[in-house]
């Protein structure tokens, strides 16, 4: 469906008389144009109309698609499923297809997933991170003054193949907009996931105190009752706070009580943190 033709759409369905929808916006007959996919209208005009229809550009694009997920964000939940069965063969083809459609659309996003899926499939292999991938995304993270979304997701699926150096150098502009996005409930997710990353990347190196100035910033995000997941990722970080500030036993049943319920619900980041709890009671030789 086009942008005019969904707005149709969802007034029918919500029942909202084309006088309330329109009402100094446009004229009735300019609104039957856009209905018909026979005119434009400006972006003031359409976020106007957006209200009126009370659905956030979210939906509506959602809606717009035919009630599907955007073909980006279902093909990176593809690449994601892939790296966590560790199936090659399906990054592969997900490579492949990202690079066609970057072909047929010169849309740079396509570009990158390929580039990540590379540097997954390298990660996978341990075999060495291919150099223009990695090279490429570094030059676009380390050139934002601002991580939206789009780019958190982005950093979050490279960030290992980057030296120590480099991801410091990103975290500062990371955090420096985790503050100014406090406010934004949908940031929350985000937020939790990427510093999880970053806490994770720290343990490996056993930089800890890298490790609780992360886990400081995590202590600071309000997360809503619905986001499950993230609320277990950071009980069991803090966890690792209380481990690393002597308080062992404590420390060790915030972790364990984390694996467990993300055992129970059968997640894959179960995984993620059961490598993080060995490396720190091998580290500390805690067993």
């Amino acid at each position: 469906m086009d942008i005019g033709s969904t707005i149709e759409l969802i007034r029918q369905k919500k029942n909202i008389p084309i006088k309330s929808l329109i009402g100094g916006i446009v004229s009735r007959a300019h609104y039957y144009r856009i209905a018909n996919g026979q005119s434009d209208m400006t972006v003031t005009n359409f976020f106007k109309i957006l209200e009126h229809l009370n659905v956030s550009l979210e939906e509506f694009l959602f809606i717009k698609n035919n009630f599907k997920i955007e073909r980006f964000k279902a093909l990176f939940t593809e690449v994601h499923q892939s790296f966590i069965k560790q199936d090659l063969e399906k990054l592969l083809s997900l490579k492949e297809k990202s690079t066609i459609i970057y072909k047929k659309t010169n849309l740079e996003r396509y570009q990158h997933i390929a580039l990540v899926i590379q540097l997954l499939i390298d990660r996978l292999k341990e075999d060495g991170y291919d150099s223009f991938a990695k090279e490429y995304l570094q030059d676009y993270l380390m050139n934002l003054n601002m991580f939206t979304h789009y780019d958190l997701v982005l950093y979050s699926n490279s960030f290992f193949a980057f030296s120590k150096e480099l991801n410091e150098a990103i975290s500062v502009r990371i955090l420096d907009n985790i503050k100014k996005y406090e406010q934004l409930k949908a940031f929350e997710s985000d937020t939790v996931k990427v510093l999880s990353n970053m806490i994770f990347y720290e343990i490996e190196l056993n930089d800890f105190k890298k490790v609780k100035e992360y886990i400081g910033y995590m202590k600071q995000v309000e997360l809503s009752e619905h986001l499950i997941l993230e609320k277990v990722l950071k009980k069991f970080f803090m966890g690792v706070d209380c481990l690393l500030t002597k308080n062992i036993m404590q420390g060790k049943k915030q972790m364990k009580e984390s694996m467990t319920i993300l055992n129970i619900l059968d997640n894959n980041h179960y995984f993620f943190l059961e490598k993080i709890e060995d490396h720190l009671l091998n580290y500390f030789k805690l067993y």
